[in-house]
Parts: C-alpha cells; structure tokens; sequence
C-alpha cells in the first residue's frame, strides 16, 4: 500500500530540494501578499499585440491582462477588484479614478490608483460610452502599474503614452552639428506626394490627438506641438490653435 504524503514527509524533500540549489516555491498559505504579487510579477508577460491601425500604434487592453493574470491569480489565491469614483477638478475637467486592490485570504491587500479623464468631446458616443472608456484607461494604467508591466519600444509619434519631443540643450545641438553625418536618402516622388490625413473637430481622431497633446509633460513651444503633430495629419493654423486650447496646451 503506498504511503500518503502529508506535511512532516514533505519536509525532508523540501529541504532536499533547498540543498540542491533548487528554490522551493511557497505554498499560498505561507505567502504574505508581497510575496505573492511578487510570484506574479515574475510570471505575468503581456506584450502590445493588438494594432490599432488607423493612428499605426500597438497597444494592449485591459480584457488581454485580465486573460493573463487570473491564472496567476488562482495559484495563490489571490483576488483583483477595481473600486472606481468620478472626481471633478474644475468646471472643465473631469476625472474617474479607479482603486485597484489585490486581496488574499489572511486580509491583506495591497491598493494601486489609477486615473482617466472623461473626454467631452467625443462625437457619436454617449455619455455612458465616454465614462466606460475612462474606466478602461484607468483600469489599464492601474494594472500596469501593480504588476510592473512595460512595452515593447515603438515610435513616439505612434505611441499614445509616448511624450512631445523635446528641445535639445545649446551646447548638445551646437555638438550634433561638429558630427559628420551621413546624407539623408532624397524623397521619392511617391514620398514626396503622400498624403496625410486631415484633422479638424470632425475627424474621428480629433479627441484622440487632443488626448495625446493633453497628457505631454513638461514644457513645450507651440511650435514643437505643431512640428509633432503634422509629420501625421494636416491640419489648419485655427484648428491647431483649438486643439492646443482642448488639450490645456494653450500658446
């Protein structure tokens, strides 16, 4: 008749295993709930698979590292849930700030935030519609930041998180100009007459920009917000001056 495992014979293998250089894993029971976020940072990968492909940039969503983190979830028995509240700054700006908790059965908890402005510009959507897509970037940003997840590296332009370019330093741009570089290969006529698509307060990707534009930090001229955002759209000086204006930028 075999023998049944219980604690006092597992002992012996565990400590075997210790002296074999062969870390032992846990059991979810003795985790504190840092350990077990731990154990599922060092597990969880979720890559930017998904394309958006009318502005060219890769992403991922909240439903892709919910998929991947609930398995995890449930091998230390663990729970995620968002608690989300609508915060009001001023007149103009609206926020949903959403409070992400990771529980265990002892109690404990450990609390990211995560936050998202409501959008009132956003034509053919209702207001329903604009409040759950703040909830979703504040509950994408909130998961990101728990478990640590980071992107793969894209083009600034492309990449919505992706901040305004910045002014080089004086002494930087006088030394970039000593360097020899090799001369840039000519446009082809096709290159030259590409099209880019315009922008304007009717354009599917006016609140998308304006989104962009809004979440840049430090401090940029109008002229380096205007020089970013036509290498990707055509747009007019009054319309750029309005977006700069939606997005808080004013010049």
């Amino acid at each position: 008749m075999e023998k049944s495992l219980n604690r006092k014979d597992s002992k012996p293998q565990a400590a075997e295993a210790v002296q074999k250089g062969r870390p032992r894993t846990p059991a979810p029971e003795e985790m504190t709930i840092f350990d077990q976020l731990f154990f599922i940072q060092q597990r969880l990968k979720v890559g930017k698979t998904l394309i958006n492909r009318e502005d060219g940039f890769s992403y991922r969503s909240e439903e892709s590292i919910l998929d991947a983190v609930t398995p995890l979830l449930g091998e230390v028995r663990c729970v995620l849930y968002f608690r989300d509240e609508i915060i009001q700054v001023c007149q103009n700006y609206v926020y949903l700030k959403t409070t992400l908790t990771l529980a265990n059965g002892l109690g404990e908890v450990i609390e990211v935030p995560g936050f998202a402005r409501e959008d009132a510009f956003l034509p053919g959507r209702s207001q329903a519609q604009i409040t759950g897509a703040a909830s979703t970037y504040a509950h994408k940003y909130a998961l990101k930041s728990l478990f640590g997840l980071s992107g793969e590296p894209v083009e600034s332009e492309c990449d919505p998180d992706a901040e305004a370019p910045t002014a080089k330093p004086a002494a930087e741009a006088e030394e970039a100009k000593d360097k020899t570089t090799p001369a840039l290969p000519k446009e082809t006529p096709a290159e030259a007459a590409k099209v880019l698509p315009v922008l304007d307060p009717r354009s599917l990707s006016w609140n998308k920009v304006v989104m962009k534009v809004a979440r840049q930090g430090g401090t940029h001229t109008r002229q380096q917000y205007v020089d970013w955002i036509r290498k990707s759209y055509s747009i007019s000086d009054n319309d750029m001056d309005l977006l700069l204006k939606q997005s808080g930028k004013v010049s």
